[in-house]
């Protein structure tokens, strides 16, 4: 009943009359950046099933682009978590809804080559994540722990094809759960450019967190579907593990992403 509770709620987000111009990767963040004063609105559900229970991630987060060349974020998710009895130690019968970990993000575009009908551009990222959430041990969304993320993006987008890949490192002070993150993502548009855009895109979508402190490792791979048409899009993707070198309880099954944006 939660999890249909998350789901509604997300496709309302989607159901709205504008969105984004520009099919964006889903589970990988991109540098291109639209117009100045454009402001977004975007939500991206994350329904995860790991071996310690299954936990809903409902995301709104919105955007603000004081000019072409930057932005800035504010996420706040909703969390529904219910642990595992069998699994779940010392959360044994712990299930509830609460808000999780707010972050707040900014973005920075430090280079940029256009060419005919391609572009290539670098960005620089942070994300500042309060410890508003509780401290369910749930990675990226309820940690409760102060975390400061910095990293850079870069991609190259093409009317065939687009390749984005992002780099970074996860800082955590209060706790042992630092990260070094690298994302890849593959995007290939099916249908013949138009304007106004009419694009189903297919995105194949690696993310790799080296626990640095840990000496863990996890590789997840995400296969999506999203359908823009002018400036409105919708996404799914489903991510599952290629490898999880980590305490058992912290493994993955699998990952449902459905969400949807769009730009005023």
């Amino acid at each position: 009943m939660k999890t249909q509770f998350w789901l509604l709620a997300t496709l309302l987000l989607i159901v709205l009359p504008k969105a984004y111009s520009q099919g964006p990767p889903i589970t990988v963040d991109a540098p291109i950046m639209l117009g100045g004063k454009t402001q977004v609105i975007n939500s991206l559900t994350e329904i995860r099933t790991t071996e310690a229970g299954t936990f809903v991630s409902f995301p709104v987060m919105y955007q603000y682009l004081p000019n072409s060349n930057s932005v800035l974020a504010v996420n706040i998710p909703f969390i529904s978590y219910d642990f595992n009895i069998q699994n779940a130690g010392e959360f044994a019968n712990l299930n509830g809804t609460t808000i999780g970990d707010i972050s707040l993000t900014g973005k920075y575009q430090l280079y940029r080559k256009d060419g005919m009908g391609k572009t290539f551009r670098i960005a620089a990222k942070t994300v500042q994540t309060l410890p508003t959430g509780e401290k369910l041990g749930i990675r990226r969304m309820s940690m409760g722990h102060y975390q400061g993320y910095y990293g850079f993006i870069t991609a190259y987008e093409s009317l065939r094809f687009g390749v984005a890949n992002e780099l970074g490192y996860n800082w955590s002070p209060e706790t042992q759960t630092d990260e070094l993150v690298h994302k890849l993502g593959f995007g290939l548009p099916l249908l013949k450019p138009t304007y106004p855009v009419n694009q189903i895109n297919l995105f194949f979508e690696y993310s790799g967190y080296w626990m640095t402190q840990q000496s863990d490792y996890q590789l997840l791979f995400a296969q999506g579907i999203q359908y823009a048409r002018g400036k409105y899009i919708v996404e799914a993707s489903l991510q599952l593990p290629l490898v999880q070198n980590m305490p058992e309880l912290e493994k993955h099954k699998s990952s449902l992403f459905i969400g949807g944006r769009y730009v005023f």
